[in-house]
This record gives structure tokens, C-alpha cells and sequence, in this order.
């Protein structure tokens, strides 16, 4: 088998059940939803080709994915392409570990609560991505200034924290291959001022913001990008 989607049906699927699929050394794709898991099958599963990889809670189950345990991502630095997490309990370590996946395209770490902004920043080497979600998480001005300049093939990308001001906004701007941006309505402290250096991402198609601190005013600054269709 090369894909393979596990469903716990709101808990009780633990390391100690993914684990044995390890004696499936073709497997490329793992999808994990509604598990009790930490993550400590991942040392088990390092012989294995992993394309794609989503480790999610749901229900009444909780993803605890420790970094401990994440470190061990770094297995599939070659392969890897797309990777799905969500839990709050994943920080610094995770992160570097992520940060080394050289042909990830696309992460989502939406729920991924306990990431601070600085946790964020390792995700500039991540060269290839092109599609970021960083939503519920604490990425902010620290992240997006590590990110501009170094992802030039991000075409969209999810985030919103209290950590993301205008000065952040302005590093945005500078991911100039955007089509697809959405600002979260923790992003309490943009304002007007930071959505008028939206106006340089020319290629953006679709802009989604929930920020409470954006007026008519701030809104006026997206009238001219030509390419906007949402």
C-alpha cells in the first residue's frame, strides 16, 4: 500500500496502533485524523518514502505531537512534499525539523497554538513551499520578515496573530509571488496603514480579511490591483 488514512472516530488510535504499519516500506502517503497520538511512531515509519504526511486531532481526540518526537521529520528531508499538523504542543524543535524538509510545497500547522513567532522563522528555508497556513499560531512580524526575500515561490499563505503589526505587513508585500493571502482576526494590530502595502502584490487573486482594526479607508488601498478577483 502506498496511501494510507487512519480515522480514530474521536480518539483511541495511539502511536502504539500506527506504529505497525511500518512493515509497509512502499508507503508514501499518511493521513492520521481523530488520534491520541504523540508522535513517537514517526521513528518507526523513517524507512518509508513519505510524499505527503497529516497528523490531525478532531472530534474529542487531541493530536499531542511532541518535539521530541517531530525531530524525527527530518527523516524525509528528500521526500517529503506535503505536511499537515495541528498540535499545540509542538514548538522550537518541530520547527527546525520542518525547516528541513528541502522539497516540502505545502504546510499547514493551523492549531499549532504553542509556536511562537521566533518559533516560526525557520521556516525561510524552506525554499520550494508554495503554500503556507500558519493560522492559530503565534507567526507574526518575525516570521513574515524571515520569509520575504527567501520564499520566492509562496503563492498563499494563512496567518493572523497579535504578533503581526504593520511592520509585518510590509514584509507581505514583499512575497511578491502571493495570489492567495488571508489576514485572521487575531491580527489586532494591523491597521489601515499596514493594508496600503497590499497595493505592490500584483499578482494577488484573492485577498480574505477579517482584521477588526482595517476601515473603508485601509480597504480603498486594494481598488487598483488589477488581478483581484475576491
Amino acid at each position: 500500500l502506498e496511501d494510507i488514512r487512519l480515522y480514530g472516530t474521536g480518539g483511541g488510535l495511539t502511536d502504539e496502533g500506527v506504529r505497525h504499519l511500518a512493515s509497509n516500506q512502499g508507503l508514501k502517503r499518511l493521513s492520521v485524523y481523530e488520534a491520541d497520538c504523540a508522535g513517537a511512531f514517526l521513528a518507526d515509519l523513517a524507512g518509508c518514502p513519505l510524499v505527503e504526511l497529516s497528523l490531525k486531532g478532531g472530534g474529542s481526540a487531541q493530536t499531542h505531537l511532541q518535539d521530541e518526537h517531530a525531530a524525527n521529520l527530518s527523516a524525509w528531508k528528500k521526500t517529503l512534499q506535503r505536511l499537515d499538523l495541528d498540535s499545540p504542543e509542538l514548538g522550537s524543535l518541530g520547527l527546525e525539523a520542518i525547516g528541513s524538509l528541502e522539497e516540502l510545497l505545502r504546510l499547514d500547522l493551523n492549531g499549532c497554538s504553542g509556536l511562537s513567532d521566533a518559533d516560526c522563522v525557520p521556516l525561510q528555508k524552506l525554499s520550494r513551499l508554495t503554500h503556507l497556513v500558519l493560522r492559530d499560531t503565534g507567526a507574526g512580524d518575525q516570521t513574515v520578515a524571515a520569509l520575504a526575500g527567501k520564499l520566492d515561490d509562496l503563492e498563499q499563505l494563512q496567518m493572523g496573530s497579535e504578533a503581526l503589526t504593520d511592520k509585518g505587513m510590509e514584509s507581505i508585500s514583499r512575497l511578491l509571488s502571493l495570489d492567495n493571502l488571508t489576514l485572521e482576526d487575531k491580527a489586532v494590530h494591523v491597521t489601515d496603514a499596514g493594508v496600503w502595502n497590499l497595493e505592490r502584490l500584483q499578482r494577488l487573486r484573492y485577498l480574505c480579511l477579517r482584521v477588526p482594526g482595517i476601515t473603508g479607508e485601509g480597504l480603498a488601498a486594494i481598488v487598483n490591483m488589477s488581478e483581484l478577483n475576491d
